[in-house]
């Protein structure tokens, strides 16, 4: 097995063990499993990008993996926000 692999299965225990809670590297991970080929997730804040990137499950086949995430750290506030996933839904 890679150092790779062996990192994952310590990460992925580690998230499981919390379940009993609702932890932030949970849900990313959880998501990150569950979000289907062509999806589209907007992440909207600052550390919810942080801890997708951290947790999130790879996909080994990049042919079914999801439409990467959209994400805009740079406006702040619900009209960041709003008009980000405006621009998504218009664009894509």
């Amino acid at each position: 097995r890679s150092l790779s692999e062996v990192a994952g299965e310590a990460v992925n225990q580690a998230i499981f063990e919390s379940r009993e809670e609702l932890t932030e590297p949970f849900i990313a991970h959880s998501i990150s499993h569950l979000i289907r080929r062509g999806a589209r997730l907007q992440i909207s804040s600052s550390m919810p990008i942080r801890d997708l990137d951290f947790f999130a499950r790879p996909h080994m086949d990049a042919a079914a993996a999801p439409l990467p995430p959209f994400a805009n750290r740079g406006a702040s506030g619900i009209d960041g926000v709003i008009s980000t996933a405006a621009g998504v839904c218009r664009g894509t």
